[in-house]
């Protein structure tokens, strides 16, 4: 009989594809293929595990990215967005970021302009405070431009920001690599945030635990997977902070240093680069805060 954990991988498959196929046209027929269920039976059990609906998630996916795109990109036209986010037109764009955020795109992208020139205050969505990014500043002077290789990954997934369900993954991830033969003295250890929690609900969103490794064994234990990090261009900040304080400083990077940068973010997740396996959620670590880039837009 399948397990729940081996459902999740195959779940987790089209989670990925949504994540990276936005602008595709992703109907119930070929997420079902993708999990391998029949479109019957994925639709129930992909609801039921995620408690939301594949077309639910895929529009709430969408519209994240758009948010993003308007905090980030304060350039780029509603009509482009919509389109880069798999919007049949920027009307319909318009309507469901109205029906999910109460406001339309051209006002949330207003005040979200508003908050940067005027430095408002931002409160913290996982420790319910306002964000000091005074504290962060010094650290951008350390900032640099790298080309960043890519890395070849065993992962466990945390589904959501709570620091138990990371440090869980961390343990698990940690333990596991430890008791491979012949592993590598100075592994990287990668965290990878797809989602950014001022705008994803904090428990949907998703945090991958990581290890490079470039000869993973082909057979894994439950809930650990291979994956890819692609590499390319990206800002890379050395910092000294807790995990549970990372959404502080990308906050800061994106707020006062990539506005004036003459960069754009890159259609990628960031990540972070741990110089120890220590990475629980509770004790300060040194490590890199690693954001793709483009230099322009297209």
């Amino acid at each position: 009989m399948t397990t729940v954990p081996n459902y999740y991988y195959q779940l987790e498959q089209v989670v990925d594809t949504m994540q990276q196929n936005l602008m595709a046209d992703l109907d119930l027929e070929k997420l079902s293929e993708i999990a391998g269920f029949s479109p019957f039976h994925f639709h129930r059990i992909f609801s039921a595990l995620y408690g939301e609906t594949p077309h639910d998630m895929l529009t709430r996916l969408r519209l994240e990215k758009a948010a993003n795109l308007l905090v980030k990109n304060t350039n780029i036209s509603l009509t482009e967005i919509a389109y880069l986010c798999g919007f049949s037109s920027s009307s319909v764009f318009s309507r469901s970021f109205k029906q999910r955020y109460t406001i339309s795109p051209s006002v949330f992208r207003r005040l979200s302009i508003q908050s940067i020139k005027t430095a408002a205050p931002i409160l913290s969505p996982l420790k319910n405070r306002p964000i000091n990014t005074d504290q962060w500043m010094p650290f951008i002077d350390r900032l640099q431009i790298q080309q960043k290789p890519p890395y070849d990954v065993v992962y466990a997934v945390s589904r959501g920001y709570q620091s138990r369900k990371i440090n869980k993954a961390w343990q698990y991830l940690a333990n596991w690599y430890q008791s491979q033969d012949n592993i590598k003295q100075d592994p990287i250890w990668i965290g990878v945030s797809f989602d950014d929690p001022l705008i994803t609900k904090i428990e949907k969103c998703r945090y991958y635990a990581c290890v490079a490794m470039s000869s993973a064994p082909k057979q894994l234990p439950t809930n650990l997977y291979h994956g890819h990090i692609p590499g390319g261009l990206f800002a890379v900040c050395p910092v000294d902070c807790s995990p549970h304080q990372i959404h502080e400083v990308y906050m800061t990077l994106y707020r006062n240093w990539l506005p004036q940068s003459g960069f754009y973010p890159a259609d990628q997740p960031p990540y972070d680069v741990y110089h120890s396996s220590n990475n629980t959620m509770d004790e300060n670590v040194e490590m890199d805060i690693c954001i793709p880039i483009q230099r322009n837009i297209n």
